[in-house]
């Protein structure tokens, strides 16, 4: 908005690719979440912490899964969260290229913001990690419920796929920021986008 409002295509090139690389990382871990969470919840008959508790020894594949998703939400390293979480730090952190001191504030403060939010986040999945995924059941499920994802060679394919998605959109991080470009194009000037 600062590059769009001060007519820099630089700021607005930066800005605009670190919202998207923001959204694509979003995209990929809450769905992790939503269909990791599901094959608990499908066995267990609910998604409280209470009923999701101890699911790693009787979902694996679902609760690596949960794991890889909320270490995206969280934006910690090696994942595609980390890599949109410091792409927006970075675009925030170019306030010294704008010379207003009200929106050099705005975007220190943004940038502050986003810190405090991947604090948050990280203490929230770290406590769903720890007290839903990993701690203990008072009754463990003997696991004869429904046919769930992580008891099907298709369904265990597909929570490697999701979770891994993660991890390898962070190694090719580069060419998602290429292909990302090719779409800023209409908006930006194609020399901007390239840099």
């Amino acid at each position: 908005m600062v590059g769009m409002a001060l007519g820099r295509p630089s700021l607005l090139a930066v800005g605009l690719l670190a919202a998207t690389l923001q959204m694509l990382a979003h995209a990929v871990a809450k769905s992790c979440l939503f269909v990791a969470i599901a094959n608990v919840e499908a066995d267990r008959g609910g998604s409280s912490f209470a009923e999701m508790a101890g699911a790693a020894r009787t979902h694996p594949w679902s609760s690596a899964t949960i794991a890889a998703g909320a270490f995206t939400l969280a934006g910690l390293p090696p994942t595609i969260g980390f890599v949109s979480e410091w792409f927006i730090l970075e675009a925030l952190m170019q306030q010294f290229r704008v010379h207003s001191l009200a929106l050099r504030l705005c975007m220190a403060g943004g940038g502050a913001l986003v810190a405090l939010s991947a604090g948050v986040a990280a203490l929230v999945f770290v406590r769903l990690l720890g007290f839903a995924v990993l701690g203990q059941r008072p009754a463990l499920s003997d696991g004869t419920g429904s046919q769930t994802a992580d008891r099907s060679t298709w369904g265990r394919a597909g929570l490697v796929l999701m979770g891994s998605s993660c991890l390898w959109l962070a190694g090719a991080a580069p060419w998602c920021i290429r292909y990302i470009a090719l779409g800023l194009r209409p908006i930006v000037a194609p020399g901007v986008v390239d840099r």
